[in-house]
């Protein structure tokens, strides 16, 4: 029974042994491709916005609210949201081991760029509308 024991803890000590190496190894690869990484959520970020303000502009004199002018950008420009959120989704995996706080972080950070993306649109839509664009 002792031996049962024994071997129990063994394997534990073996186990966080392992995943210490794993993270440790992880956290070097993803030092060293943190820079690109970065740099592909950056670009993808600048193309949704893009895309976002592309659709402002193509829009703006309709007559439809800047609200729901804001809603019809997100929805067309989706896809490219899509793409940042699977570099974010990249670079946090490599970093953090933790799937409830990698899932967190990436909720975040898309969350925040959709708010910035639809208070743009608004904001040049009213500009446009109002001829301050």
């Amino acid at each position: 029974m002792n031996q049962g024991i024994f071997m129990n803890k063994i394997f534990v000590v073996v186990s966080l042994a392992v995943i210490a190496f794993v993270s440790g190894c992880s956290q070097i690869n993803a030092d060293k491709n943190s820079p690109a990484l970065e740099a592909a959520i950056q670009e993808n970020s600048d193309n949704y916005l893009n895309c976002m303000k592309a659709y402002a502009t193509k829009y703006a004199e309709a007559t439809d609210s800047a609200t729901i002018l804001a809603e019809g950008a997100g929805a067309e420009c989706s896809y490219l949201l899509e793409q940042v959120e699977a570099s974010i989704d990249t670079l946090v995996s490599m970093k953090y081991m933790s799937k409830s706080y990698q899932k967190k972080l990436i909720d975040e950070q898309i969350e925040e760029l959709e708010k910035q993306a639809r208070a743009k649109v608004i904001d040049m839509v009213v500009k446009a509308r109002v001829g301050d664009f």
